[in-house]
């Protein structure tokens, strides 16, 4: 979600940011949608909490404004009408914004890929979570994902993005 608000920063319109999530994520549900059910002055404070973990982990301006104010996201029943390069740019950066945290907790072995992607189903329902799409996407396209995060928020890669393409491979 606060990926998707950093999207609002930048002029997307919130209806077309979690139709897109959704497709991505074969989610019933959007991130903002999901911050709107759960409330997105909680969403605020469980960032802000993780934001000693780097500038990556900041909440976005449209996150706090909206959370400080106890206000939900606007989201329209019809969004507006992207382009498709749109909308994978998009797709791109959701995806890497959820790649990247998965990557890190597999780092630091607080849950293994079957666990989060069981979570992600659960949880979040998700039909396509993490470690499975990027074993699908393989380590490559993986990184080429995360680089511009990486860059920009200047936050080391994962040294799980090696195991990409075998997350969910079973030891032998």
């Amino acid at each position: 979600y606060n990926e998707a608000s950093r999207l609002v920063d930048d002029g997307v319109d919130p209806a077309a940011i979690d139709r897109v999530a959704r497709a991505t994520f074969a989610a019933p549900f959007g991130p903002l949608a999901v911050t709107n059910l759960t409330k997105v002055r909680i969403a605020l404070h469980a960032q802000r909490n993780l934001s000693r973990l780097g500038a990556f982990y900041e909440p976005a301006r449209a996150l706090a404004q909206l959370g400080d104010a106890d206000r939900a996201w606007t989201i329209a029943d019809q969004p507006p009408a992207l382009d498709p390069e749109r909308e994978r740019q998009i797709a791109d950066r959701l995806r890497a914004a959820v790649f990247l945290p998965v990557l890190q907790l597999l780092d630091e072995r607080i849950a293994d890929p079957a666990a989060v992607d069981l979570g992600a189903r659960i949880a979040l329902r998700w039909d396509d979570p993490p470690c499975a799409t990027m074993d699908r996407m393989g380590r490559e396209a993986v990184a080429a994902l995360l680089r511009p995060l990486l860059e920009r928020y200047r936050v080391a890669a994962p040294v799980s993005l090696d195991r990409v393409g075998t997350l969910l491979a079973r030891p032998s």
